[in-house]
C-alpha cells in the first residue's frame, strides 16, 4: 500500500465532506458551531482569551490591551463568565477547573505579553504551535511529500479548524503530545514517550486511558506503566505548586471544587450538551426525547464500566495477538471519546493518533494490506469521519448528526473486537510476520557498520514475535 496515496485519498475525503458542510452554511443553514462562524463574529480565539482574562493577572493584561481588542474579546474583560473565589463560593463557573499545567501555560503567556505586548506574544504562540505541528509530522516521516500531505490533512480537518477558531490550543497540544508519545514508542524513545504522555494527561486527564500502550510497546516489562503514571503525578504536583506560588487562590481544594461545578454546569445540566460526541450525550438525548432527565451519576458509572470492559477486552486480545496494533490503538482512541461525558468537537483531533501510527510504521501498512485489510480500512474511514464536520440539524439543543460519530466509533470498536475469524487469522499470521521481520532486521544488522548496529538492535528487540 502506498502511504502517499492513502493520505491523498484521505485528504480528498475530508475536503469533499467539508465542502458539503460549507455549502450547507452558505445557503443559509449555518449556525454557531459551523467552521468560520466565529471568525465572522470577531470571536476568534475566544475560549483562550476568555479563560486567560478571568485570572487576576489576565484581567490586568486585558485592561492594558483593551484598546486593540475586538469587541467580543473586550466583553470578556468587562464581564467574564469565569469567576474566581467569589464565584466558587456561589457555585458559579470558575477558572479553577482548568488543570494546573494548562494554567501554568496561560500564566506564561500573560507574563510574555506583559513584556512584548499581547499581539506579538500571540503571534509567537501561533508560530510555536505550527512549528511543533510541522516538527511532529517531520519526525513521523522523513518524506517531504508525506509531510506536506499530512500537514494539509490536519489543517483542513474540522476539529483543527474549530480548535483554531476557539483558540483551544490545549486540545491541540494534548492531542499532538499524545501522537508524539505513540510515535516515540514506535521509535523506542521511552523517555520522550513518558514525558509527552505526562504532558498530554496533565492537559486532558481523560487521555490516561492510553496508559496500556506502555505495557505493549515496545516490550512487556511489568514496570512500564508505572513510569508514565509517576511522571504524570510529579508533573501535576510541580505545576500546581508553581501556579499556587503565582496565584495563591489556586489550590488542590479549589481545583477539585472547580471541577465539581464544571461537572454540574456542563454534564448534569446542558452547558456542554450541544457540542459533545460521547455515549453520555447520546443517552442524555434519548432521555430528553421522552421528556426525562437522566440519572447522571448512574449513567456515567455504567458507561465508565462499559468503556473499561472494552479496553480490558481489547488488551487481552492484543496480548494474545488477536487484534493488531492499529486495532488496539483505535479502541483506546474511541474509548477516550466515548467514555468522556463532554467531548467537544475540537477534541476529535485525538483520532489522528491511529493515522500517525500508520504513517510512522510502513511495516504496519504492509501488514494491513496482507492480513487485516478490511478492518483497517474501516478504522481509517471512521477516523476520517471524525475529522469531518457533522454539525447539521439541531434537535433538543444538540446537533443530532454528531451522534453518527458516536455510533460509528462504537460500532467500529465492536467490529474490531468481535471479528473472531479475523482474530484467529491474525494470531497465526502475525507470529510468522514477526519472524520474517526479525530475520530481515538480523540480515540488516549483519550488513550494518558498527556505529549503526545499536539502532538496529533496538528494532530487533522491538519486533520480537509473540504466540497467543
Amino acid at each position: 500500500m502506498n502511504t502517499s496515496r492513502l493520505l491523498s485519498a484521505a485528504l480528498v475525503f475530508i475536503v469533499v465532506l467539508s465542502a458539503a458542510n460549507a455549502m450547507y452554511f452558505l445557503i443559509g443553514f449555518g449556525f454557531e458551531s459551523n467552521t468560520g462562524t466565529y471568525i465572522y463574529r470577531g470571536d476568534i480565539f475566544g475560549d483562550f482569551f476568555k479563560v486567560m482574562f478571568s485570572y487576576p493577572i489576565g484581567q490586568e493584561l486585558g485592561k492594558n490591551s483593551y484598546a486593540i481588542l475586538p469587541n467580543v474579546l473586550k466583553s470578556y474583560v468587562d464581564s467574564n463568565p469565569y469567576g474566581g473565589v467569589a464565584a466558587l463560593i456561589d457555585g458559579n463557573l470558575t477558572h479553577f477547573h482548568v488543570t494546573p499545567l494548562s494554567t501554568t501555560l496561560l500564566f506564561g503567556f500573560v507574563q510574555a505579553s506583559n513584556v512584548v505586548g499581547i499581539r506579538i506574544s500571540f503571534f509567537i504562540l501561533v508560530v510555536l504551535c505550527v512549528s511543533f505541528l510541522v516538527g511532529v509530522i517531520k519526525w513521523t516521516t522523513n518524506s517531504t511529500k508525506l509531510t506536506f500531505l499530512l500537514l494539509i490533512l490536519i489543517l483542513v480537518s474540522y476539529p483543527f479548524l474549530f480548535a483554531l477558531q476557539r483558540g483551544n490550543l490545549f486540545s491541540f497540544l494534548s492531542c499532538m503530545a499524545l501522537v508524539v508519545a505513540v510515535v516515540a514508542l514506535q521509535k523506542n524513545r521511552l523517555i520522550a514517550a513518558v514525558g509527552l504522555f505526562a504532558i498530554a494527561v496533565n492537559i486532558r486527564p481523560h487521555l490516561f486511558v492510553f496508559l496500556p500502550i506502555f505495557y505493549f510497546w515496545p516490550s512487556r516489562a511489568w514496570f512500564r506503566p508505572i513510569v508514565p503514571t509517576m511522571a504524570s503525578i510529579i508533573l501535576f504536583l510541580v505545576a500546581i505548586l508553581y501556579v499556587n506560588d503565582l496565584y495563591a487562590d489556586y489550590t488542590v481544594e479549589n481545583f477539585i471544587q472547580g471541577l465539581r461545578i464544571y461537572n454540574q454546569k456542563y454534564v448534569i445540566e446542558d452547558g456542554g450538551f450541544a457540542y459533545s460526541m460521547s455515549l453520555y450525550s447520546l443517552v442524555k438525548y434519548i432521555y430528553k426525547l421522552i421528556h426525562l432527565e437522566p440519572p447522571s451519576r448512574i449513567v456515567n458509572l455504567v458507561i465508565s464500566i462499559f468503556v473499561f470492559f472494552l479496553i480490558a477486552w481489547a488488551s487481552v486480545l492484543h496480548y494474545k495477538n488477536r487484534v493488531s496494533e492499529i486495532d488496539y490503538l483505535f479502541v483506546l482512541t474511541a474509548s477516550s471519546a466515548l467514555g468522556t461525558p463532554v467531548f467537544a468537537d475540537y477534541h476529535l483531533l485525538i483520532f489522528f493518533v491511529p493515522i500517525f501510527y500508520l504513517v510512522s510504521n510502513q511495516y504496519a501498512i504492509d501488514q494491513i494490506q496482507a492480513k487485516n485489510f478490511e478492518k483497517s480500512v474501516l478504522i481509517l474511514v471512521a477516523c476520517l469521519f471524525m475529522m469531518s464536520p457533522m454539525n447539521y440539524a439541531l434537535s433538543k439543543g444538540v446537533y443530532i448528526v454528531s451522534f453518527f460519530k458516536t455510533m460509528l466509533a462504537l460500532g467500529t470498536v465492536l467490529v474490531v473486537l468481535h471479528d473472531e475469524k479475523g482474530q484467529k487469522k491474525l494470531s497465526e499470521t502475525s507470529y510468522m510476520a514477526g519472524i520474517e521481520r526479525k530475520l530481515t532486521l538480523l540480515r540488516h544488522w549483519l550488513d550494518s557498520p558498527p556505529e549503526t548496529r545499536k539502532t538496529v538492535k533496538n528494532d530487533l528487540k522491538k519486533s520480537a514475535p509473540r504466540r497467543s
